[in-house]
């Protein structure tokens, strides 16, 4: 149950898809409902194992699933309420992105905008103890988890920009508690 099974639901995702074979789908769908339960019994938990694996993102371009989608959009609006860097190993622009490619709400991007910004305005500064080294030794997974997801994040903030006219771009300042970290130019 380590991951809540998000690779094992992304591998049936891309297996129906390549296949069309009906099984994949019943893994699939088995998955999301496992998750789902999950879910219900420890929102926390189920909510920080979601970027993983491109399990949610790779079902709902699959199946509809209005409950998968409005528990997105929920957990990423908790991610923003919490209004913390991910000085972590484990960032959230996946979620952000499929929260706006769900709701059409730019505020999921302009969050992780931000969130990109704080990570490469400090990252070998020395301005921010927390995230010093974060792309190389303190934290070991985010390079891997960044390099995933920032291509999920450029690809909404694109498709924002065809709906709308508007491009969304990195902020020039952030601030961000408890932290408030100015962009050092």
């Amino acid at each position: 149950d380590v991951r809540l099974g998000t690779g094992r639901g992304a591998m049936a995702v891309s297996m129906y898809r390549a296949t069309g074979d009906e099984r994949y789908a019943r893994i699939a769908r088995n998955q999301m409902e496992h998750f789902m339960k999950r879910h219900a019994e420890d929102p926390d938990n189920a909510y920080r194992q979601f970027y993983y694996a491109p399990f949610f993102e790779r079902y709902l371009e699959v199946f509809e699933d209005k409950h998968a989608e409005a528990v997105v959009v929920e957990w990423a609006r908790q991610r923003m309420a919490e209004n913390q860097a991910w000085d972590g190993r484990d960032p959230y622009y996946n979620l952000m992105a499929l929260a706006y490619r769900i709701s059409g709400d730019p505020a999921f991007l302009e969050y992780a905008l931000v969130q990109a910004r704080l990570l490469l305005a400090n990252r070998g500064t020395g301005a921010d103890p927390v995230l010093e080294g974060v792309l190389i030794d303190n934290y070991p997974g985010n390079p891997g988890y960044t390099a995933q997801q920032w291509g999920d994040l450029v690809r909404a903030v694109r498709l924002h920009e065809q709906k709308t006219g508007e491009l969304l771009s990195l902020p020039s300042v952030i601030d961000l508690p408890p932290m408030r970290t100015e962009f050092r130019a």
